[in-house]
């Protein structure tokens, strides 16, 4: 069984910024390359530069040079894809929560979805939603109904 949860960008967005706070936050569109330049290396962390700065200080400044590359970017094959990532950086391994509900607009079941209706009706109840769609796949292509 699985599902989708479809939102409202911009109340997500805002959603996400509201719970970060004073957190460092970043959200964009991923981007799909072939191949990264060769004078990009945000896989290889610099010994040089850990031996002057320290690796604290040297591991922040490749991920804030390489935060695009590294988190944002992904191989030219999963292009079919729209994707958009949120990050919100974090001085501590405190849990970080976003209060979704607001941006929530709709859900689509998978094909594996075992049918019971009352109880998705129940879980949608509290966003406002009366009912989902459902996707099943015929000979490669989605097919959208009610569920």
């Amino acid at each position: 069984m699985g599902g989708c949860l479809i939102f409202n960008f911009g109340a997500l967005c805002k959603e996400v910024d509201r719970a970060a706070g004073i957190r460092s936050s970043h959200h964009d569109f991923v981007s799909y390359r072939d191949r990264i330049e060769p004078w990009e290396t945000p896989f290889q962390l610099s010994a040089e530069c850990v031996a002057t700065v320290g690796a604290r200080l040297a591991v922040e400044e490749h991920f804030a040079r390489f935060l695009q590359s590294l988190l944002f970017e992904k191989a030219l094959d999963w292009s079919s894809e729209l994707e958009y990532r949120f990050l919100v950086q974090m001085p501590t391994s405190d849990r970080f929560a976003v209060p979704i509900g607001p941006a929530i607009e709709g859900v689509i079941l998978g094909e594996q979805f075992d049918g019971k209706t009352a109880s998705v009706k129940e879980l949608l109840a509290p966003y406002g939603l009366s009912s989902a769609l459902r996707v099943r796949w015929l000979n490669g292509y989605p097919v959208v109904s009610a569920a």
